[in-house]
């Protein structure tokens, strides 16, 4: 997708020169993507634009302030009635 960014922004005469918002719309993806690239082209040329930066890694599963917002959230009295009584076996 960047390698897509990147040919587009092209601004030589022979170069499509598109604006961001064409870029964005042509590739259905965000102006602040586009916005992105280009400023990582410019700051740290080619190879920095086009190589994705590591991702930090992210755990598998909910942590436990997660777990207790959600059981929180589906042990909550609900407004409408249940003719089978409550459906939630989690709380």
């Amino acid at each position: 997708m960047h390698a897509r960014i990147l040919l587009k922004t092209d601004q030589e005469a022979q170069g499509p020169a598109w604006t961001d918002q064409q870029i964005a719309q042509a590739l259905s993806i965000g102006t602040a993507t586009v916005e992105r690239v280009r400023r990582r082209f410019v700051e740290g040329g080619f190879l920095d634009a086009l190589v994705r930066r590591p991702q930090p890694e992210r755990p598998n599963h909910p942590t436990p302030t997660v777990k207790n917002t959600l059981k929180g959230h589906m042990c909550a009295p609900s407004p409408v009635i249940f003719p089978l009584g409550p459906t939630n076996k989690f709380c």
